[in-house]
């Protein structure tokens, strides 16, 4: 009678869509934890991407900022320029411009913090 009852199949069916999913690696742990992994791989690319190009500008002599950075702006400077540059061929850097949920990382703030970081390295470098 139990095995009959409409709770019992209901329960049957969950139980074997649930061993699927193990099986596969389709539980919802491992698909958030694969979505964790793939976000932290982008901001690692992202952030590799603006002190790359911070680099490139302060090993080069080159200014940063522009006169107006606005998006509208022609004159953003050449950390903007390269950057957006970068975006035309990096679907990564582009969704992080474009974007109106994620930081971006742009700001004159950031700017010198990494640079900072990179001129510290430098002096850990030459000290050793």
């Amino acid at each position: 009678m139990h095995a009959k009852s409409e709770r019992h199949k209901h329960a049957m069916i969950a139980w074997r869509d649930y061993q699927r999913a193990v099986k596969t690696s389709a539980t919802l742990a491992n698909v958030l934890n694969k979505e964790l992994s793939k976000q932290v791989r982008e901001n690692r690319q992202y952030i590799k991407t603006i002190g790359e190009v911070l680099l490139l500008t302060a090993t080069q002599n080159m200014a940063q900022r522009g006169h107006n950075e606005a998006e509208m702006s022609d004159n953003k400077g050449n950390f903007m320029a390269i950057l957006e540059t970068i975006a035309n061929h990096d679907q990564t850097v582009k969704k992080r411009l474009t974007s109106i949920q994620n930081a971006k990382y742009t700001s004159k703030i950031i700017q010198n913090e990494v640079l900072g970081c990179l001129a510290d390295m430098v002096r850990s470098e030459i000290i050793e």
